[in-house]
Order: structure tokens, then C-alpha cells, then sequence
């Protein structure tokens, strides 16, 4: 159900600066704006904590004043309490579209920053509800290009796992976490 021409957003320093310039120019004390990320997750998870630290660094880049707070609830992103920003982590069994309608629709229980868009709802219902695999594959192929268009979220990274099946086994048996190592 990947959407292989949706907008790619490159890492580009000097245009985030010459966007940010126009908006936003640095301050006395050399920083633009401050900006929060809560995260689930504690140092501990090292994985996650160094994409944040790589994240909080970029920002910093440009001139964004970006700080972390740690071991944030869960809760707090699945309510929306959160001033700027929530970083976390899900699990998908079955990676499909209806992740899409989960996480972005206007009433889904995952659409955690109350993101709300009336065609990008159409779209997720209505490839829900046809058995036509072309049609649903139009729509959401459709919703990707809106949701990478609005950026109601940023995704970071994507972990790839193996997961294997055998009619003999009751159950799932998966590869255990991949160990990242940023530099």
C-alpha cells in the first residue's frame, strides 16, 4: 500500500534556514523560537533516545532552541496534552491501510494531535469500505500524498523486523529489536 511518489523531504540545512529567515529570524540570544519534544521513552532505550538527540541537534542547527524531556506518559500523547511536540513508538501487526485511518483520521482513537482533514477523511473511508483492491489502492495512494503534504506527523524512522509464519505454529515468533548505532 506504499505510495512510492509522495513528496520526499530531503534534510536541507540551508533551506530550512532560508525558510525559517523569513519567519522566524534569530534572536539577540542566536535562537529563533524554543520547542519541547516530550517522549515516552527513557534514556535507557538508547535507540530512541540518540534519534532524539539527533533530532534536538538538527534543530538546534537552524537555529531552534529544542529540548527533551524524558519518560513522558503515553498518556499525554494519547490525549494531545503536549505544548509542541510527542515522540513515540508504535507496533503494527499487520502493516495496511487501516494504520492510515487510525492515526490520521478526525475521530480515530490514534489521531493523537486532533489532526482533522474532511477529504483525507473521505478518502479513508471509503478505501475501507470497497472490496475493488484498484480503487482502494487510488485512495490511499491519495491519502499519503495529502498526509505528507499537511504533516500532521513526522515520521523519523521505521524499523524493519521479520516476522514468520507456519501453519504448524500457534502464534508469532519474531526477530528480537535491531541494535541502531548512530554516529
Amino acid at each position: 500500500w506504499y505510495n512510492p511518489n509522495v513528496t520526499d523531504y530531503e534534510f536541507n540545512k540551508t533551506l530550512a534556514e532560508e525558510l525559517l529567515d523569513n519567519d522566524y529570524p534569530r534572536g539577540p540570544d542566536g535562537w529563533r523560537f524554543s520547542f519541547v519534544i516530550k517522549a515516552a521513552c527513557s534514556t535507557a532505550v538508547v535507540w530512541k533516545a540518540n534519534a532524539l538527540y539527533m533530532i534536538r541537534d538538527d534543530l538546534r542547527s537552524v537555529g531552534i532552541n529544542a529540548t527533551i524531556e524524558f519518560n513522558r506518559p503515553i498518556e499525554e500523547g494519547e490525549s494531545g496534552d503536549f505544548d509542541d511536540a510527542f515522540f513515540a513508538g508504535w507496533i503494527y501487526d499487520a502493516l495496511g491501510p487501516d494504520d492510515l485511518f487510525n492515526m490520521f483520521h478526525s475521530n480515530a482513537y490514534g489521531n493523537w494531535g486532533r489532526y482533522s482533514n474532511a477529504t483525507l477523511d473521505t478518502l479513508l473511508e471509503e478505501g475501507r469500505r470497497s472490496f475493488n483492491e484498484t480503487e482502494r489502492k487510488i485512495d490511499f495512494d491519495r491519502a499519503q500524498e495529502i498526509i505528507v503534504q499537511d504533516l500532521p506527523r513526522i515520521f523519523v524512522y521505521h524499523e524493519h523486523s521479520a516476522v514468520a509464519y507456519n501453519n504448524d505454529f500457534h502464534g508469532r515468533i519474531s526477530t528480537p529489536p535491531v541494535n541502531l548505532r548512530f554516529t
